[in-house]
């Protein structure tokens, strides 16, 4: 069987340790000693006289634990959520401040003049002057595009003459294209 706890030490002293435990104390001479030893130093300290505090203590002593169960039960804003505290926030404006100044200190290199193409950055871009090399990288760039799909992202407008070129058959299609190359050759010639 095992020796007895501290706390059942103290039980034994105040007579409140059942019976099967008490029997151990009685028989064991190493609990029954460390019980004897607690009873003495029980003994001694009700010998011993307290003087009684002042008035003002008890009142003060009052007053401070109203305060510290105040602080405690303060009820946190129900807006914000109990693990998003000082210890979260801190941390992660300074993760923000860094990203902000890192940010800002990297020079930018100046865009080269062939890619401006001499126009204002907030100017559009003159399409006419884009070649068929930009056409052709910005093409396998994008891949093919829908052209519903452009015309809902409002990158593409048709007019009433585009509406009409799509829903031609095939066949009016390439008379179209016959017709469109011959007036290109006698403009050009």
């Amino acid at each position: 069987m095992n020796h007895l706890s501290s706390d059942e030490l103290v039980d034994v002293v105040e007579g409140t340790l059942g019976p099967e435990r008490l029997a151990h104390a009685q028989q064991c001479a190493a609990c029954g000693a460390h019980a004897e030893q607690l009873r003495a130093v029980l003994g001694d300290a009700k010998a011993v006289s307290v003087p009684e505090p002042s008035p003002l203590f008890w009142q003060h002593f009052s007053a401070r634990v109203n305060v510290a169960i105040a602080a405690d039960e303060a009820p946190r804003p129900h807006w914000l959520p109990a693990w998003l505290g000082w210890r979260v926030l801190t941390p992660l404006g300074a993760l923000a401040l860094l990203i902000f100044a890192l940010a800002t200190s990297v020079p930018r290199p100046p865009v080269p003049p062939e890619i401006a193409g001499g126009n204002a950055p907030d100017a559009p871009l003159d399409l006419a002057s884009v070649g068929e090399q930009e056409w052709a990288v910005l093409s396998e760039t994008v891949g093919p595009v829908d052209l519903d799909a452009a015309q809902d992202a409002g990158i593409v407008r048709l007019g009433d003459a585009e509406r009409a070129a799509l829903q031609l058959t095939v066949a009016e299609q390439r008379e179209l294209v016959r017709l469109l190359q011959a007036e290109m050759d006698k403009a050009g010639g």
